[in-house]
């Protein structure tokens, strides 16, 4: 199984605790209606990752605590920078 994950997160100061809020988006679509950008089809998940442990591996390990995942799953991730607009989603990736 592929999955795609599109990850959000606040990639600036960090806050005292070190931890960086990723909002996972997986087995939905980016929708743009002609005016904005929905979500749609799928879950919505929140982690909060230590900024010292920030690696694919990691990211991966946190998106299996919200979906089932086996070795052999394809996971691509995207993300978008904190302040980018999603309207522009197609460009950023």
């Amino acid at each position: 199984m592929t999955w795609d994950c599109t990850v959000f997160g606040a990639f600036r100061d960090m806050d005292p605790q070190d931890t960086l809020p990723v909002r996972f988006h997986f087995g939905g679509n980016f929708d743009f209606d002609g005016y904005s950008v929905n979500y749609v089809g799928g879950g919505v998940e929140l982690s909060h990752i230590e900024k010292e442990k920030m690696s694919l591996p990691e990211l991966r390990g946190f998106l299996s605590d919200h979906v089932q995942l086996i070795e052999e799953d394809i996971v691509d991730f995207y993300w978008l920078f904190t302040g980018a607009e999603l309207s522009r989603v197609e460009e950023t990736f």
